[in-house]
């Protein structure tokens, strides 16, 4: 594939936590030397091409590479390397690279991964495509692909677990993400376009005159255990909110039912008032946890009956309205 898309270069002008990152070289800065051109996947440590087509490995120690290169510009996203990968080529449109990683420890049974990486369209792609997936396996995948017409499949015949929107974007890195229940035992994962020409998704952005039509940079890609899924939680408690009001009490200081009070649960707002017999307002509050001492204006009030109204909402939204008569024994 890569001949094809050098020729096409040659004879025209181009027109993009605190939790453990399962992913060995993550940002593709280990090498087991530094990358003599094009291709040269094979010095990228723990990275790996899947298929016979030729992926490339980008790193600042070899100018020409990185941060300019043969379909573009881009820095890393962090550090000094990354990787590159064809999703599309217009005269064979099932054409495809894909690079594979491989992880720290097998993936366990029902728990749930968060991955991301950081994609960037090549500067002189005349296309974005859609979907960039990924797709986890238990084993290194090795099935050579054609670049053209040749006799073996184009496209890689699997079903990745996750498929990323598009990314247009040829300036900047762009995070992707998602979340998935992992089988268990998955140690390796692939990533390109695993779609045919029929399903893949292609927004052009100049008119198809050369051969290579979409390029993709890759970097930083990380999975997380981010979630264990072996034990569902618990549904989240509704508050069932109560409010309760008594009708004596006797503030001699004693300690015992010293102070009118209530007893409520999941009080959202609340308003207490207490009057005398001649309709006086002598207490009110707006906290259910204060109660009123028997005292007006800094003295005791005398035995007798008073009358309290309580207005209050819950975080049920249930509303209580309570009133009646207090009888103050002393």
């Amino acid at each position: 594939m890569k001949r094809l898309f050098l020729c096409s270069l040659f004879c025209f002008w181009f027109h993009y936590g605190n939790a453990q990152n399962l992913v060995r070289n993550p940002g593709m800065d280990s090498s087991v030397t530094c990358p003599n051109g094009l291709g040269d996947i094979i010095n990228c440590e723990n990275w790996f091409n899947p298929t016979s087509n030729t992926p490339d490995y980008y790193h600042l120690c070899r100018p020409g590479l990185a941060p300019n290169n043969w379909i573009g510009w881009q820095m890393p996203y962090s550090d000094s390397a990354y990787l590159g990968f064809g999703t599309y080529v217009n005269i064979a449109p099932n054409g495809r690279e894909y690079v594979e990683g491989v992880l720290i420890s097998p993936l366990l049974t029902g728990r749930k991964y968060c991955v991301e990486m950081y994609l960037s369209l090549a500067n002189n792609c005349e296309a974005a495509t859609a979907p960039v997936g990924i797709y986890f396996s238990d084993s290194l995948i090795n099935i050579p692909l054609d670049s053209v017409f040749g006799a073996y499949l184009h496209n890689l015949p699997f079903t990745p677990q996750i498929e990323f929107p598009m990314v247009s974007d040829s300036a900047n890195w762009v995070l992707v993400s998602d979340t998935f229940i992992a089988n268990g035992g998955e140690r390796y994962f692939t990533i390109g376009n695993f779609r045919n020409a029929a399903s893949i998704i292609v927004d052009t952005l100049y008119p198809f005159i050369v051969g290579f039509d979409s390029y993709y940079y890759l970097d930083n890609v990380s999975v997380i255990l981010c979630e264990d899924t072996t034990t569902p939680p618990p549904p989240p408690v509704e508050p069932i909110s109560a409010l309760t009001a008594y009708n004596a009490f006797s503030p001699n200081g004693d300690g015992v039912n010293d102070v009118f009070t209530v007893t409520y649960k999941d009080i959202k707002t609340y308003r207490l008032q207490i009057f005398n017999r001649w309709g006086n307002l002598i207490f009110e509050t707006d906290n259910p946890a204060q109660g009123w001492d028997g005292r007006y204006n800094g003295g005791e009030v005398p035995e007798g009956t008073y009358y309290y109204l309580i207005d209050a909402t819950g975080l049920d939204e249930k509303r209580y309205v309570l009133k009646g008569f207090i009888t103050l024994i002393r």
